[in-house]
């Protein structure tokens, strides 16, 4: 799998997304986007290292996985608090700025940034990685009624995934770790799509609630090919989290 970064430095209202090295992975304020560094996963996933903090990681891990990026360096660039949102309520109880939370106000994926690297472009470093698949079968439940299962999966397979949110579902994907989420008009769908915790259980929130399990399988967990089943219920951060935290990656034959 060649791995791939973003041509030039972008900016949104709430990051700036800049070029990195092959193999350095994604960074979200100076902390590297994986399963040793989540401290917290429900209604968002939190990141922290020493004393830095990322607050909603989920949705520019998505974008960018769906974008065919593998590595890139992130950074908060909010200056204002909004103590309606619990991530901001949060980022400030901890003493932080409002640069740590990467969530975007209107609740999309992409919030701007999947549009930039469409406009701006991708490349391709000529690096290659080893893709990865889990060891073994990786199960985990919550007591709502959630559920993810996790198989493994040969080279080349990417995430085969079956989704259903409530009772809504299934959306059947395959998404590509090498290229990202395709066709480019399905992409878009999710990318401006928005999370149930504003519009409640409906068809839209199933397509975010796809985005967060591409950013979080993908982007925080490293899965690159496997069977996905999910059963999502309302925090469902919780099955991702408690799952790829108890799996084992190999390299995919």
């Amino acid at each position: 799998m060649h791995l791939h970064t973003v041509k030039r430095r972008l900016e949104t209202s709430i990051m700036r997304v800049s070029p990195a090295k092959p193999n350095s992975g994604i960074t979200l304020n100076g902390i590297l986007a994986c399963p040793r560094n989540v401290v917290r996963g429900d209604s968002n996933v939190v990141l922290h290292k020493r004393s830095d903090y990322a607050f909603t990681v989920e949705h520019p891990l998505a974008a960018l996985r769906m974008s065919g990026i593998h590595d890139a360096s992130v950074e908060g660039v909010e200056e204002k608090w909004e103590f309606s949102r619990p991530q901001h309520r949060a980022a400030y109880s901890l003493g932080l700025k409002p640069s740590s939370v990467f969530g975007n106000p209107e609740g999309t994926i992409s919030g701007g940034l999947m549009e930039l690297i469409a406009e701006q472009g991708i490349i391709d470093s000529g690096v290659e990685r080893e893709e990865t698949t889990v060891a073994e079968s990786v199960t985990a439940a919550t007591q709502e009624g959630g559920k993810l299962e996790i198989e493994p999966a040969r080279g080349g397979t990417g995430l085969n995934i079956e989704l259903y949110l409530a009772t809504l579902g299934p959306l059947q994907v395959r998404f590509n770790p090498e290229v990202g989420l395709k066709p480019d008009e399905f992409k878009k769908r999710v990318g401006k799509s928005v999370t149930a915790f504003i519009k409640g259980p409906v068809e839209d929130s199933l397509y975010h609630a796809l985005g967060d399990l591409i950013g979080d399988l993908a982007g925080t967990g490293g899965i690159d090919n496997a069977n996905v089943k999910a059963k999502f219920m309302r925090r469902y951060h919780q099955l991702t989290m408690t799952a790829i935290k108890k799996m084992r990656l190999v390299k995919s034959i």
